[in-house]
C-alpha cells in the first residue's frame, strides 16, 4: 500500500471529519441547553447513589450519551474532568489530608483546573469553602465524592457521574479510587471514530494512528472489565443507543438501580427523546472511504470490530506493517497535528500545569 495516497485520503476526511464534528456540537449543545427546572420534570429516584464512571475511546458518544444520562437519570456528569489520574500521581505532595491546611491546599490546586471552568455552562459556581465543608472522608475520594457531588446538586441530582477518555489508559489506578463505581463502556465502530477523530486537533491524522489507538483503548478495556461483576459494567454500543434508545435506557435504569415505577418512567423519556439524536449519524465510513483505507483499518483493529458486532471485509488482523511505513504513519501523524491552533493552546495548557506541579500548590 503506498503511502502517498492515503495522505491524500486523510487530508479529505479531516474536512468530512470537521463537518461530522459541527453537527455532533450541535447536538450536545442543545442537551447543555436542558435547565435545572425541565431536568426535573420526572422524579427519578435511584436506590444507591455510587458514582458512574463513562469510559470509551474519544469520540465514542460520551459526550451526548453523558449529557441524556443527565437529562433523564438524573446522573449530575459535568465535562470531562481530566484531572483525576493527575492529582492521584501527586497525592504524596500534599501530605495528610486530615490537616486542615493540606486539605485546603488540594482543594484550592483542583479549582485551577479548567473543569470548573467549563462547567460554568450549567450555571455552576463552585466554592471551595463549601466543598471542604462537604467533605465526609478526608480522603482523595472523599475530596473528588465532595467537588463531583456539588456539581450534581447543583444539579438537583443524587448521584454524580464523570468521564475522561484519557481514563482508558489508567483504568486500574480508576478503579482503586472507586471501586464501587458503575462502569459504562461506550463503544462506537472505531471507523466512524477515526472518520470524525481526524478532523479534531486533538485526535490521530490518518487512518493507521487511528486504528491502533481505538484498537488499544478497547483492549484495555476488555482487560479492565474481565472479570468484574456483572452488576458492576455495562457495554452500551453507539449505534444501538442511536436505534433503539428506549431499550438502552432500560437497561440503564435496571444497571443503575434506579426505580421504574412500573415502566412510568421509561414511557416519561420517550414522550421527551423524540430530538435528542441524530438517529442517522453511523456508518458515515462507508461513503467516505475508500477500499484501501477500510482494508488497512481492519489489517490493524478487525478482531475488536468483529468482536463487537461491526461488519468487516477481512477475517482476521495483520499488522505486519513494515518500520518506515510505521515510521511514516507516526510522524505524519505528529506533523498534522502541529497545524491545529487549538493543538498548541492545548499544549500550553499542559505545560502550565506541569509547571505548576513542580513550582506551584502542592510543594
Amino acid at each position: 500500500m503506498k503511502d502517498g495516497p492515503l495522505l491524500a485520503t486523510t487530508l479529505d476526511l479531516g474536512c468530512l471529519g470537521r463537518a461530522h464534528f459541527g453537527i455532533q456540537k450541535e447536538a450536545i449543545r442543545r442537551m447543555t441547553e436542558v435547565t435545572d427546572a425541565s431536568a426535573v420534570d420526572y422524579p427519578v429516584r435511584h436506590r444507591q447513589t455510587s458514582p458512574v464512571q463513562l469510559i470509551g475511546h474519544g469520540s465514542s458518544g460520551t459526550s451526548i450519551f453523558a449529557d441524556l444520562c443527565r437529562k433523564y437519570l438524573h446522573v449530575g456528569f459535568g465535562t470531562e474532568s481530566q484531572f483525576v489520574i493527575r492529582f492521584y500521581h501527586r497525592l504524596p505532595k500534599y501530605g495528610d489530608l486530615a490537616n486542615d491546611a493540606n486539605l485546603r491546599r488540594l482543594i484550592a490546586d483542583l479549582h485551577r483546573e479548567r473543569w470548573y471552568e467549563r462547567c460554568k455552562k450549567y450555571g455552576y459556581a463552585s466554592d471551595a469553602e463549601r466543598i471542604f465543608s462537604a467533605i465526609k472522608s478526608r480522603t482523595y475520594r472523599g475530596v473528588l465524592d465532595a467537588v463531583f457531588g456539588d456539581l450534581a446538586r447543583h444539579h438537583g441530582m443524587p448521584r454524580w457521574g464523570d468521564k475522561s477518555p484519557e481514563y482508558v489508559n489508567d483504568l486500574p489506578i480508576l478503579y482503586s479510587i472507586f471501586p464501587d463505581a458503575k462502569y459504562i463502556h461506550m463503544v462506537r465502530d472505531g471507523r466512524d471514530v477515526a472518520n470524525s477523530v481526524m478532523g479534531r486537533y486533538w485526535g490521530p491524522k490518518n487512518t493507521y494512528t487511528a486504528a491502533v489507538e481505538w484498537r488499544d483503548a478497547i483492549r484495555k478495556v476488555a482487560a479492565f472489565v474481565e472479570g468484574f461483576p456483572k452488576d458492576q459494567v455495562l457495554e452500551v454500543r453507539y449505534e444501538d443507543f442511536l436505534n433503539d434508545p428506549l431499550d438502552v435506557y432500560a437497561k440503564l435504569i435496571e444497571f443503575l438501580d434506579i426505580e421504574s415505577d412500573g415502566g412510568d418512567l421509561l414511557e416519561w423519556i420517550a414522550s421527551q427523546t423524540a430530538q435528542d439524536l441524530v438517529r442517522t449519524n453511523f456508518d458515515k465510513w462507508k461513503k467516505a472511504w475508500p477500499e484501501s483505507q477500510r482494508l488497512l483499518y481492519e489489517r490493524v483493529a478487525g478482531d475488536e470490530l468483529r468482536r463487537h458486532g461491526y461488519e468487516t471485509m477481512l477475517d482476521g488482523s495483520d499488522d505486519q506493517f513494515g518500520l518506515s511505513q510505521r515510521l511514516y504513519w507516526r510522524v505524519e501523524n505528529k506533523l498534522r497535528k502541529w497545524t491545529y491552533r487549538d493543538y498548541w493552546k492545548d499544549n500550553v495548557y499542559k505545560v502550565r500545569l506541569r509547571l505548576r506541579n513542580l513550582f506551584g500548590g502542592g510543594n
